[in-house]
């Protein structure tokens, strides 16, 4: 019976050891190795159960591995409570592929942040100081799940982003509280999460930041610093062109251009040369100059910017096209032909014969 103890005490600690790492895998630069650890901690929480996916739970929201429930954190016990799924009891389906994987964990994140944001949003509008503590559980499950949010990059957790974005604006830090104490962090975890999902999935994000005026674009710029997907281009391109109907026009060029620099897709390249000119189109810039009106929203500024962040794109550009028309080939041996005999004994006019080095004289 002990030997049967000292087995299953060992196994347990082989997979706490392994959660472990798997968990540091999470933060290391190394996007593969990365992305591994997600497949393998989502792969394990959908076999595990009970204290086993507490465990699992914990790791994936950078917590270490444990499974004593007094001691788990809230946001993981609410993450695994909206993780049971429907299963046969004698045989439990195995594990989907990844992408449904993640859109699975997606959707139970952004129930978690939801529910969290709701509490938020009751204790804002009124405030009170018995709430203090609660304040602080909610603002720290919210942080687990941006967390989560952002490691998964999944459309699911786009909308709860963009809700907390709006409903902790950056001038809540005047504030007092734990909600205020926590509202750049939190800020800066949802526009790290939005970043990291495709820009083909930002639709809430790109929607409200158009039409929901300019108390919406205060909330959502800082978005933009973290963008660095090339498929973001087309849409910050769409931006530009709207600045022109904005009062914000120019702090919004501005984010854009940082943005453009950062990615370095050379389809920025027309947009900053007619920002650089003073904005428009080509014959809008002209009917301006005919009419001696000044370019709408484009301080010197932000044109001076536009002319730098171009130099350094067509530079960069220019780099990388020298770097591929210069490259040497490098044909392999076996494939260079030589002379069958020497050129002095062959007759002039005369061409001779070519062998590959493999064929025999």
């Amino acid at each position: 019976m002990r030997a049967e103890e000292e087995a299953e005490s060992r196994e347990r600690q082989a997979r706490v050891q392994r959660l472990e790492e798997l968990r540091r895998d999470l933060r290391t630069e190394e996007a593969a190795r990365r992305a591994y650890a997600v497949e393998a901690l989502l792969a394990l929480l959908w076999i595990a159960e009970g204290r086993d996916r507490l465990a699992v739970g914990c790791a994936l929201c950078d917590y270490p591995p444990q499974a004593e429930k007094e001691a788990i954190p809230l946001s993981v016990l609410r993450l695994c409570a909206r993780l049971n799924h429907a299963a046969p009891e004698s045989d439990l389906p195995p594990p989907p592929p990844a992408a449904e994987r993640r859109a699975w964990a997606g959707k139970a994140v952004a129930a978690v942040l939801t529910g969290a944001l709701d509490t938020l949003k009751a204790a804002l509008r009124a405030p009170s100081e018995a709430q203090g503590e609660r304040l602080s559980q909610e603002t720290e499950v919210c942080r687990d799940a941006l967390f989560l949010a952002r490691v998964l990059a999944v459309e699911e957790t786009v909308a709860p982003c963009v809700r907390l974005l709006r409903l902790l604006p950056a001038d809540i830090v005047r504030e007092t509280g734990p909600v205020a104490r926590q509202t750049t962090a939190l800020r800066e975890a949802a526009a790290r999460a939005l970043g990291a999902v495709s820009p083909d999935a930002l639709l809430p994000f790109w929607g409200e930041f158009c039409i929901q005026g300019q108390v919406a674009r205060r909330d959502l710029l800082p978005v933009l610093d973290y963008l660095n997907d090339p498929r973001a281009v087309p849409y910050l391109m769409h931006l530009l062109e709207r600045r022109t109907q904005w009062e914000d026009g120019e702090m919004v060029g501005w984010f854009v251009v940082r943005a453009f620099e950062r990615i370095g897709d050379r389809r920025a390249l027309p947009p900053l040369r007619r920002l650089a000119a003073g904005g428009g189109t080509p014959w809008q810039q002209a009917m301006r100059r005919r009419r001696s009106e000044p370019p709408p929203g484009i301080s010197p500024e932000l044109a001076r910017e536009a002319r730098r962040v171009l130099q350094a794109l067509e530079q960069g550009r220019n780099r990388r096209d020298r770097d591929v028309l210069l490259r040497p080939a490098t044909p392999r041996s076996d494939a260079l032909l030589r002379p069958a005999a020497d050129s002095s004994d062959a007759p002039d006019g005369q061409g001779k014969q070519l062998l590959r080095p493999e064929e025999p004289n």
